[in-house]
């Protein structure tokens, strides 16, 4: 190393015009290499801690949720309920907010909001809409020790309509399947409300 710096120096090559060149090129090199260091340790931070796991049903924002099938050093794959695979960078998971549907378990509250017009007994709405799930088919968790009760809440006095929400837990895939859910219990409220002539 030493004869080949004095060689250089011999035919006036000038080293310190090289350290320029070299810091330079190890600048770049570091803002190149900076997201895939953090990706890298990002992927390391979530093989530990197990916040995210291969299965788990995942919600990045509103239109983006789905199942994780497989985690690597650099980024996730995520395949939606429209069998799309999203690969996205670690460092997502780690700076944002990502909601883990199933990260406990695969029991999941839903929320189903509808209304009713005004001069309506909300006593009769709320037994209307608990005997039609009782008796139905539905894919809802049944009450075990009060833990899983499902509850129609009287929200608002809206502008237009009595305002409620039903309150009910789910389970599975159908804890996977959001909107193909929601919509099940839709039909279900629609068509007691539409039997008891509310």
């Amino acid at each position: 190393t030493v004869t080949f710096l004095m060689s250089l120096k011999v035919i006036g090559l000038d080293l310190s015009s090289l350290a320029i060149v070299a810091g330079a090129l190890s600048v770049g090199i570091g803002f190149g290499l900076q997201n895939i260091v953090s990706n890298f340790v990002s992927g390391i931070i979530m093989m530990f801690e197990k916040t995210i796991k291969v299965g788990d049903y995942i919600e990045i924002d509103n239109e983006t949720r789905g199942e994780v099938i497989d985690i690597s050093m650099r980024s996730t794959i995520i395949r939606t309920n429209d069998n799309i695979n999203l690969i996205i960078p670690n460092q997502s998971f780690i700076q944002n907010n990502v909601i883990n549907w199933t990260l406990g378990d695969d029991i999941v509250r839903f929320r189903v909001p509808f209304g009713v017009a005004y001069g309506t007994d909300i006593d009769k709405v709320e037994n209307v809409i608990l005997g039609a799930l009782h008796n139905s088919d539905l894919p809802y968790v049944k009450n075990k020790n009060g833990d899983y009760e499902i509850r129609v809440i009287f929200e608002e006095m809206a502008d237009s309509s009595l305002n409620f929400e039903l309150f009910v837990w789910v389970k599975g895939e159908y804890a996977r399947k959001p909107r193909r859910t929601r919509s099940e219990f839709l039909k279900a409220i629609y068509n007691a409300l539409n039997k008891a002539e509310i």
